[in-house]
């Protein structure tokens, strides 16, 4: 017969029965509150690195970059089609008759792959307002599904983030696939 703590208390096999599911469930829940960090904090970077090629090119152009629709870069149209990306703009790298961010100039010799787009290849997300004082930059997220639709959640009038933008915004405290994109945004 197991030894009582004390008269209503528990025995010290439960207790230690307790105190392994509760080591495991800590277990899991810091595995996915550390994992996330470290997988956006990649493309968090590259989209540094592309916001100083946007400016760069706005130096010189006094306009931001063209965006071209994402489709453009599909070799899946399904999988871009069912992440809500077929519509969404994307940066232009430029061609032999309009410039963009790699042609002719090299404001960035490539465009980073987003490693949330719904397929490989695709860079990430991008929209300048239609008054040429700003842009966004934004990516799926770990869900690798597009939830802001830059023309409306975004507004370069404003301070930023707005409260529409927050609501599409990524978290990694929501867990491992959390809902929301990633964004970089030129105020």
């Amino acid at each position: 017969m197991a030894k009582r703590l004390s008269s209503t208390g528990l025995t010290r096999v439960e207790l230690s029965i307790v105190c392994v599911i509760f080591g495991a469930l800590l277990a899991i829940a810091i595995r996915g509150f550390l994992q996330e960090p470290v997988r956006v904090s990649p493309a968090k970077s590259d989209m540094r690195s592309l916001e100083t090629a946007i400016e760069s090119y706005f130096v010189d152009n006094r306009s931001y970059p063209p965006p071209v629709p994402l489709q453009a870069y599909s070799r899946k149209e399904s999988k871009l089609r069912r992440a809500n990306g077929w519509d969404v703009p994307g940066l232009f790298t430029g061609n032999g008759t309009v410039a963009g961010l790699t042609t002719p100039v090299a404001y960035a010799t490539q465009l980073f792959p987003d490693r949330f787009a719904p397929e490989d290849g695709i860079s990430f997300a991008y929209y300048a307002s239609p008054d040429n004082e700003g842009w966004i930059l934004f990516s799926p997220g770990p869900d690798r599904q597009y939830d802001l639709v830059p023309a409306d959640d975004y507004d370069s009038s404003i301070s930023q983030p707005s409260a529409r933008l927050l609501l599409k915004t990524y978290d990694p405290t929501n867990g491992d696939v959390s809902a929301g994109d990633v964004w970089r945004v030129k105020q």
